[in-house]
């Protein structure tokens, strides 16, 4: 073994020989010290990965383990799913932060769960006693259970854990008479931007951030057509979507307020709007940058449900969509395409919608003679294509393993699609 600085240098380097090869590398240390301790470092380095010796891993705390995982959905995730998980650590660190992985057991988990569903939803707001809901600490441990499997850390405490249950939220539907009040506001919202955007979710039931994020150069006002960008799920990730005579309508006229829109732009930037000027009834807009998204229709949106006395989220005009396509006879497995559902996520929906389709309606019907049950056999065939597979029930259930169950998911999507594809053209739901 030796050091040397090369003639003209100040940076000491080593060399030494290993299992019949010589090693030569400078330690980018003007210091000779520093230089010894680097060659020894480098030599140990090499015997113990020779002889397969590997230094033990200490346990992470959950702060660091957090943090890692956070880095690593960067990019891989939707912005919004992103921000939901940033949420939801932020929610655990207080409890968890200082915690070493292997600490954290099942029964702090259920003590944490039974603290967090005793605090106010909304602290920051006065007079208000909502708590927070189980699906919200749903989410949370959702969050801790995917940091936990990420360390090998889950399984040991899997099994006394189960996820709380939570009201199975159907959704709104807009009648007509409340679409017609909404209509009306959110054409008069000061938010300019609030009635397209509001157009094209009930015409096409793309989600809000869908929309939030969609560029001019997706969308074809000839063809009548636009590709959606990175979605939520990989299934929605550049879906095509049509679009109807209302949405096209709402689009060419959002359109002719941005005469120089370049295909890079945002359809609903960012941009800040004040009271109109004293004599005139326009909003002032300003701060307009095609270049960055708009943030939230929340306040525009707000106002809008409570001067038309409609008490509906803005994620119920997907809903009342895919409920009017279904009574309309469109097969669930056309629509899961539109919207980007994932192959799991129709399985839900299945048994979500399926309730609303001309098949149930036919069955029931049967029961009226049921000497003479009508048209028994197609509504039997037509069954088959939207009842849940055998193992349903456990691939819905609050401790679905998405990585254990995915052949089922998948083998009951292809299912869906062949039995559906067989009978192209037939009456009933899947027709």
């Amino acid at each position: 073994m030796s050091l040397w600085r090369p003639k003209g240098s100040t940076v000491w380097w080593y060399s030494f020989k290993f299992d019949g090869k010589a090693i030569r590398e400078s330690s980018k240390s003007h210091s000779k010290t520093v230089a010894r301790k680097a060659l020894n470092a480098r030599r140990r380095e090499l015997e113990e990965n020779f002889n397969g010796i590997k230094k033990r891993k200490l346990p992470m705390t959950f702060t660091e383990a957090s943090a890692e995982y956070l880095k690593a959905k960067k990019g891989d995730i939707a912005d919004s799913s992103y921000e939901i998980e940033e949420r939801n650590i932020g929610h655990l660190l207080p409890t968890f932060g200082r915690k070493l992985l292997n600490e954290i057991s099942a029964q702090a988990i259920k003590d944490y769960r039974t603290w967090r569903l005793q605090q106010l939803a909304r602290p920051d707001r006065k007079n208000t006693t909502a708590l927070i809901k189980p699906k919200t600490v749903n989410l949370e441990i959702a969050t801790m259970r995917a940091i936990l499997r990420r360390n090998g850390m889950w399984e040991q405490i899997r099994k006394d854990l189960r996820m709380l249950k939570v009201e199975d939220g159907c959704g709104h539907e807009l009648t007509k008479d409340e679409e017609a009040r909404l209509d009306s506001e959110c054409r008069k919202s000061q938010s300019r931007s609030l009635y397209p955007a509001y157009s094209l979710a009930l015409s096409t039931g793309m989600r809000f951030s869908d929309e939030r994020f969609l560029r001019w150069g997706r969308i074809d006002l000839e063809r009548g057509e636009m590709r959606v960008g990175k979605s939520k799920t990989d299934a929605g990730t550049g879906r095509g979507i049509p679009l109807n005579r209302r949405a096209l309508t709402a689009l060419r006229e959002w359109a002719a307020q941005f005469p120089d829109r370049q295909p890079e732009h945002y359809v609903f930037p960012t941009e800040k709007i004040t009271q109109p000027k004293r004599g005139t009834t326009e909003p002032v807009i300003y701060a307009h940058n095609p270049l960055k998204p708009m943030g939230s229709w929340k306040t525009a949106w707000t106002t809008a449900r409570k001067n038309a006395k409609v008490w509906i989220r803005f994620h119920d005009l997907r809903h009342t969509a895919v409920s009017r396509m279904v009574r309309a006879g469109v097969p669930l497995a056309v629509i899961g395409d539109l919207l980007g559902w994932s192959a799991s996520t129709l399985l839900l929906m299945i048994k979500k919608y399926a309730h609303l389709s001309a098949a149930f309606k036919d069955a029931v019907a049967t029961l009226d003679e049921p000497e003479a049950p009508r048209n028994a056999t197609a509504l039997e065939d037509e069954g088959d294509c939207y009842s849940p597979p055998p193992d349903f029930e456990h691939a819905c259930a609050d401790d679905f393993d998405p990585e254990i169950t995915t052949d089922l998911v998948e083998l009951s999507w292809q299912a869906h699609q062949q039995c559906l594809s067989s009978r192209t053209g037939e009456e009933g739901f899947g027709s």
